[in-house]
């Protein structure tokens, strides 16, 4: 039992702390003109908070006769605590070490228990060990955690003359002994872990401890420092030439930021936080002090600055890490001359890496030596596919410290560099972290870091630029499931293609950066004309066409996913854009290249697909071969009877004559087989549904039933209540009145293909709607309320709806773009359905929680919609059915 004065001692000391603090929570938050309390000064008074407190515990437990004064016990900060890096819930990792002959073993387990307990009793979280020197060093040789937490003891309260052995025992002679050892294992442990060369820190929700550039990596970087080269202060690591002062200033500061952030984000969840989440960082950003913009979230602006402060953390803990391993004898560095393999003047590569030669950039007698050597070693890096070593990475750095103007021979070799075929973006990305590529194109800088919650984009604005350029290297583009279009038609450009291309992708984007009215291709335009026009080396070709990309570069995505592309003057209206095929295959690439680039996963098989067959229709209408042969039904009918056998001979000419040959043309052979199953199948009940293709992300549906007014809307609601997504639906009607609709379809959850036996239960459920055993709006309304709300803020989406004729002959076209929601696309069905319009075609897009649907629609005469007030009286009502 604790003594009553003891416990006495703890009630005084819990309020003592939470005073404290919320003393400290107000200094941390307080600021005067836009300055701030570092973040450094806050975790510094939490630690010495925690130091208080056990100091008077200690004390209280001397004068309670506890343990005596003269005892040989000692209190040491370890981990965060011991570094003085206490964040506000953060846990105390506390030893209590003592000598045995000099300190009776009952006191000792009476303080500890009474000091482990009265901690938890005043609300810290405390992790404890109870040791001597011996049981210490045993730790220490035997495991490498046990000895990096010793590393950073510090002492709180007790026998000096304990901690000064503590300090000769373990801190000096234990960590000179198997320096190689802990060094190699702390590497080896980074490496696991955030030491991929590949690996970004530009996560959505980043973990600040843990993550790449987090604390963590900080902590390494500390700990291999302290066993290499023996310093506590890491500003001696400027004197040990591991880093320029210049960027130790900048990883200070970049350091202290991240533990404001820290620090707030414990204050806020009031427990140990450490992961960035969404929910979470509006609450940081407002409470550091940032606001809304006219275009820019509170969180977006300090999500960028984190971003950036994290990459140079990231950065400069490389470098530390990896000096600290490789650097560390002249025996290394003997057998490293003896292996190194020179490539080019200057540059060598070296265990895997391309590296300059030591000091190489310093020697250079002028600055155009300097830029010729520099993009020699970055053209290099790029033709073998190795990472630049990081003692490179440091010449970079301390070459960049005061950046002046790039000299023709560093924008030549860019521009040789942007011709390669492979590497060239991850090459990019080292030159982006490094700030080369900031140096030849100052536009980009704008974008470094930005993030931008606009709907669905998973990277910050500059890394997805990046990883655009990236996903047109050859080895990126092979192995996709339709990567053989793509590459060959890579293949196929020239050079200079290629280099206009990657300056598009760099640019397509550069408006993001831009405050102003527009849409971010008209905000950026000036920058895009400054960078264009700077760079001489170009030829006027290669200006038209980066002029001509970043301009059309949403042309061919929106077209693909958007119109109709069995309607040939859709195609004829794409084709009088792009003007020729040249710049139609760097089109094709960069559609690819940027859509996949905002999210891998929506680069899926189906919109591989519908872009794919809109380049091939295209480049077959600039050769002249795109035109509807009359014997091509004919052709095609033939073939599907060849494929199903003589038994179906008479259904498959009457169904080619009741949906009229010419519309036939348009269908595959398994489409048509599906089309003539699912018809003979009617009589069995009121709709039939066959699959006849089914990819990794989508699956391929023939719909068959009476046509009724409605019916597509019924059907949009059932699949919507099974969480299936429609995306694309192609619906027709024979002349026996009998609707044949084509659906390619996903699951709504994982966006994946579905399977036979999902066909037959949505199937069944359709039956069962038709039967009016099942109210779809009961269906919509239940699966709604399990569905989830999202995770973060974005800009807010105005529902906006417009009536089309001027892109197709036979019908108006109504472009919807709103919240995506449960049930959506049968509320904007029923609504047209309602206005006694026929749906002949519709095309559905969800971008994270936007939706933009497309509905290709005629009036009760089949014809298009001319009336003004007609069409307005169209887009009223599709904007009421969406407004709740």
């Amino acid at each position: 039992m604790m003594p009553p004065s003891l416990s006495s001692d703890v009630t005084t000391l819990r309020a003592f702390v939470e005073t404290s603090v919320e003393r400290i929570m107000a200094r941390h938050r307080y600021h005067s003109d836009g300055v701030y309390v570092t973040g450094s000064e806050i975790v510094q008074e939490h630690t010495e908070l925690a130091d208080t407190v056990i100091r008077r515990l200690h004390t209280s437990a001397i004068h309670q006769g506890v343990i005596s004064d003269e005892a040989s016990l000692t209190l040491i900060a370890l981990g965060g605590y011991g570094r003085a890096e206490l964040n506000p819930h953060s846990d105390l990792d506390v030893l209590i070490l003592h000598a045995p002959e000099r300190c009776p073993r009952k006191s000792l387990e009476e303080f500890s228990s009474l000091l482990i307990t009265a901690l938890w009793d005043i609300g810290f979280e405390v992790g404890h060990a109870v040791r001597t020197i011996r049981d210490c060093k045993q730790s220490a040789y035997a495991d490498v955690d046990a000895r990096t937490a010793m590393l950073e003891g510090r002492y709180i309260t007790g026998s000096r003359r304990l901690w000064a052995e503590y300090e000769s025992e373990i801190q000096n002679r234990a960590m000179r002994r198997g320096v190689r050892g802990f060094i190699d294992e702390k590497v080896h442990d980074w490496r696991t872990t955030m030491g991929d060369p590949s690996a970004t820190v530009y996560v959505l929700e980043p973990d600040i401890k843990l993550g790449i550039g987090g604390l963590r990596e900080v902590h390494t970087a500390r700990w291999v420092a302290r066993a290499r080269f023996g310093i506590w202060d890491m500003r001696e690591l400027v004197s040990h030439g591991v880093l320029p002062e210049p960027a130790f200033d900048a990883f200070g500061d970049a350091l202290d930021f991240v533990w404001r952030v820290r620090n707030e984000l414990h204050y806020l969840a009031k427990r140990r936080s450490d992961v960035l989440t969404f929910a979470m960082q509006e609450h940081v950003a407002k409470a550091l002090g940032y606001v809304d913009e006219e275009d820019r979230l509170a969180e977006e602006r300090l999500m960028r600055d984190f971003f950036r402060h994290i990459q140079w953390l990231h950065e400069c803990a490389r470098i530390i890490i990896m000096q600290s391993r490789w650097e560390w004898s002249s025996w290394r560095r003997l057998v490293d001359r003896i292996q190194s393999r020179r490539i080019a003047p200057g540059v060598i590569e070296l265990r895997q890496r391309v590296r300059l030669e030591r000091g190489a950039l310093g020697r250079c007698t002028s600055r155009e030596a300097a830029d010729a050597l520099l993009l020699s070693l970055l053209n290099h890096r790029s033709e073998r596919g190795l990472p630049l070593s990081v003692g490179t990475r440091q010449q970079i750095v301390d070459a960049f410290t005061v950046p002046v103007e790039p000299t023709e021979p560093a924008v030549t070799g860019w521009l040789r560099l942007l011709a390669k075929r492979d590497h060239v973006g991850e090459t990019l990305r080292d030159m982006h972290h490094l700030g080369v590529l900031g140096w030849l194109m100052p536009e980009f800088e704008k974008l470094r870091a930005l993030v931008r919650y606009d709907y669905y984009h998973r990277f910050t604005v500059d890394e997805h630029s990046l990883l655009a350029i990236e996903n047109l290297d050859t080895s990126v583009v092979a192995p996709l499931h339709h990567g053989r279009s793509l590459s060959e038609v890579l293949e196929e450009l020239t050079d200079a293609q290629r280099v206009a291309l990657r300056i598009s992708l760099l640019l397509h984007d550069i408006g993001k950066g831009v405050d102003g009215e527009g849409g971010h291709v008209e905000r950026g335009w000036a920058l895009v004309e400054s960078a264009v026009g700077r760079l001489a080396q170009l030829s006027e070709t290669q200006r038209d066409d980066i002029r001509f990309l970043v301009r059309e570069h949403l042309t061919m995505s929106h077209t693909a996913q958007r119109r109709n592309l069995d309607d040939p003057e859709t195609i004829q209206r794409f084709v009088d854009v792009v003007q020729t095929p040249e710049r139609l295959q760097m089109l094709y690439l960069m559609t690819y290249a940027d859509i996949r680039a905002v999210n891998p996963e929506l680069w899926t098989d189906w919109t591989a697909t519908l872009v794919q067959r809109l380049y091939n229709r295209a480049m077959r209408l600039y050769r002249g071969e795109l035109h509807l042969d009359p014997n091509e039904a004919h052709v095609v009918l033939a073939r599907v009877k060849e494929q199903m056998g003589p038994d179906w001979h008479g259904s498959l000419e009457s169904h080619f004559a009741a949906m009229g040959l010419e519309r036939m043309a348009f269908f595959t052979p398994a489409e048509i087989e599906a089309q003539v199953r699912a018809v003979s199948e009617l009589s069995h009940g009121s709709c039939v549904i066959k699959m006849f293709e089914c990819s990794h992300n989508y699956s391929s549906i023939v719909f068959a039933a009476r046509d009724r007014h409605g019916l597509f809307a019924d059907i949009a609601g059932v699949l919507a209540s099974d969480r299936v997504s429609i995306l694309s639906a192609d619906l027709n009607t024979r002349q026996d009145g009998i609707a044949v609709d084509t659906l390619h379809v996903a699951d709504g959850a994982t966006g994946l293909s579905i399977d036979e036996d999902r066909v037959k239960h949505l199937e069944e459920r359709l039956i069962a709607v038709d039967a009016g055993e099942l109210d779809i709006e009961a269906l919509l309304a239940s699966h709604a309320r399990r569905r989830s709300k999202p995770q973060h803020r974005t800009v807010p989406i105005e529902t906006v709806v417009r009536a089309n004729n001027e892109d197709s002959r036979d019908y108006t076209i109504i472009d919807v773009r709103t919240n995506d929601r449960v049930g959506l696309l049968y509320r904007i069905a029923h609504a047209l359905s309602e206005l006694g319009l026929d749906i002949s075609l519709a095309k559905i897009s969800t971008e994270a929680f936007r939706a933009v649907d497309v509905f290709y629609v005629t009036d009760a005469d089949r014809k298009r919609v001319r009336d003004a007030n007609r069409l307005q009286e169209i887009v009223d009502a599709v904007t009421d059915a969406l407004s709740d």
